[in-house]
């Protein structure tokens, strides 16, 4: 494969491989193509599967090219079948990686029940997003549950409390979230930032024990059950 900076080095591809950057910057310095292929893989294509951040983003430097042909999969396509971080393909796309013939494919990602979950009913009931966690609101389940959008991982919140149909719906105001009761006598708050949680006792309240709202919206710095 010739370019502006002479034929394929396999070398570079290894160590696109394995995520070795100094070496990587010191071929590209000489100038080595940084399109070279080897076994029909280019080194980003082998960045990419790696899931290698910064030895992608160094290619894309020294413009590697991200143009995908008729008989390869599309760069796009290996950066979401082979990396959980979806940063690597969002930084293909931001530099113009183009997003055609990309197929998505859900996945599902398996729960860890706690001990002192209930295994009936819905666990959870509502989701709202804060700073790429998604924030589900405890149901059934004594717990908050919580996803990193970029990572994938799940992790739990202990509420301390026990009971059927506790909250139902959570929306996020400012930097916490707020799910709504349901059965519970308290509005349940989740800081954003450090995923400590307290409640709010509906002191006063003179409505009937259970089901008393079913969702939750903010508008402004107020929110609306």
């Amino acid at each position: 494969v010739l370019s502006e900076y002479g034929a394929s080095y396999g070398p570079l591809v290894n160590c696109a491989r394995d995520g070795n950057v100094v070496k990587m910057r010191n071929m590209l310095l000489l100038p080595i193509n940084p399109n070279s292929l080897q076994d029909g893989v280019s080194a980003l294509q082998a960045a990419v599967r790696g899931g290698h951040k910064v030895a992608v983003e160094l290619l894309l430097q020294y413009k590697a090219s991200t143009a995908d042909s008729d008989d390869e999969i599309p760069i796009v396509q290996d950066a979401l079948d082979f990396d959980r971080d979806i940063n690597i393909t969002q930084m293909l796309v931001d530099n113009g990686t183009s997003c055609a013939n990309v197929e998505l494919i859900s996945r599902l990602i398996p729960i860890q029940h706690t001990v002192d979950d209930s295994t009936g009913g819905n666990m959870w009931a509502g989701v709202a997003e804060y700073n790429g966690k998604m924030f589900c609101a405890p149901h059934y389940s004594s717990s908050v549950l919580v996803i990193d959008c970029n990572t994938e991982e799940i992790r739990t919140i202990p509420t301390n409390t026990v009971g059927d149909a506790q909250w139902a719906g959570i929306a996020c105001c400012g930097t916490k979230l707020f799910c709504a009761p349901q059965d519970a006598e308290s509005v349940l708050v989740i800081d954003g930032e450090t995923e400590e949680i307290h409640t709010i006792t509906l002191s006063g309240y003179m409505g009937t024990s259970q089901t008393k709202w079913c969702g939750i919206a903010s508008v402004g710095s107020k929110l609306f059950c």
